[in-house]
């Protein structure tokens, strides 16, 4: 049986809270682990129950996440600051009414010594369709839009806890796997699909690497939330509701483009997109992304979405491939990989070739955007 510090007292306030019955009892609940576990300073717990108000039996749930910090450098500054979505929720950053991506309803935000926080959040009671459609990117795509151009021709908000340079300590992490590359083709599952033409485009595109980030620099600024890919958002069944976003832990500055790649390469990641389906998807995708931007006034290059969208897919997710190369080569890895993804390593390795020649098409088409040979 799990358990959580949570008294009820505090329960019963957010259980009315969700259930929108202030006078509401408590009758039972009980807790299930949905997400985390040793590896992650973050869980996941769902709460559900039976509540009773005037003789009335009510069913009940919601989502409580717990997020912990590490080390004692884990502060505002830190790529992945523990508090970061804590701070956000608390900010008016989620609360003001924006276009397009609308952040799960949040019932209280607890803070449990120095250490622990937690989120009390209203549970998603429809799951979304899976898989999606082209229709469901290109919905999710205009959101995304939406949101990213409401922060253009405006300063941005300064406050400490935003991520800055994401991308950069997600390419400085990606460092060691790059390196070790040449002795990872030695295993014969890995060079059984990584071609030698394969890994010199993937030191190419480490040399390019800073040239990348700058340009990624230098292009429109707005507020990203960095994880918008399809386990993230539940898209709204009519174009009045907006698109629900959830984990915001990575939320920052970053450039246009850079929500539109996390759609497309986090769900290639995650086996939520078939690379099959890409000549369908992508093209629509940024279409529809490009449209919300215009929604919000925004009269800039298209040029500059692309560089945005095709550098940030090549540096993220092209670089970030080498880490799952590396969860190949490491058979300890194997059963927790497995786990996470529901997939076996064979179909790992297998998705991950697949993709990798589309990430490092995109850093092609980047350089092209710059007028590199």
């Amino acid at each position: 049986m799990i358990t959580i510090g949570l008294d009820t007292t505090q329960l019963t306030t957010l259980v009315r809270q969700a259930t929108g019955r202030p006078h509401a009892q408590l009758s039972d609940w009980q807790v299930t682990l949905i997400h985390g576990g040793a590896t992650t300073n973050a869980r996941v717990y769902r709460l559900a129950g039976q509540a009773s108000d005037q003789g009335q039996s009510i069913g009940w749930s919601l989502v409580l996440k717990e997020w912990r910090q590490r080390n004692a450098q884990d502060g505002p500054l830190a790529r992945n600051y523990w508090k970061r979505e804590a701070c956000a929720y608390q900010s008016d950053l989620l609360t003001a009414a924006r276009p397009g991506l609308l952040p799960v309803a949040c019932l209280g935000v607890f803070e449990q010594g120095d250490t622990t926080v937690w989120l009390a959040l209203k549970d998603i009671a429809t799951p979304q369709p899976r898989p999606w459609r082209a229709a469901d990117f290109g919905r999710a795509a205009l959101d995304l839009g939406m949101f990213n151009g409401s922060f253009l021709n405006q300063p941005l908000p300064t406050h400490e806890w935003l991520s800055r340079d994401w991308l950069r300590g997600w390419v400085a992490r990606c460092e060691g796997a790059v390196l070790e590359l040449p002795e990872m083709l030695r295993q014969p599952l890995i060079a059984a699909h990584i071609s030698a033409d394969l890994a010199q485009d993937i030191r190419r595109l480490w040399d390019d690497r800073e040239r990348l980030l700058t340009v990624l620099e230098q292009l429109p600024q707005t507020i990203c939330h960095r994880d918008t890919f399809v386990r993230n958002l539940f898209v709204g069944s009519s174009p009045q509701q907006p698109t629900i976003a959830i984990d915001w832990a990575t939320i920052g500055v970053g450039p246009i483009g850079e929500d539109l790649a996390a759609l497309i390469g986090g769900s290639l990641v995650f086996f939520e997109l078939a690379a099959a389906d890409l000549q369908e998807v992508a093209p629509h995708a940024v279409q529809h992304y490009l449209d919300g931007l215009r929604s919000q006034g925004w009269q800039g290059d298209l040029a500059q979405v692309q560089l945005g969208y095709t550098a940030t897919l090549a540096l993220r997710y092209g670089l970030g491939s080498m880490l799952d190369l590396a969860i190949v080569a490491d058979q300890s890895s194997h059963a927790w990989a497995e786990q996470v993804l529901g997939h076996s390593i064979g179909e790992l390795i297998v998705n991950t070739a697949n993709n990798l020649a589309f990430f490092l098409v995109c850093a092609e088409q980047a350089r092209h955007l710059l007028g590199a040979p």
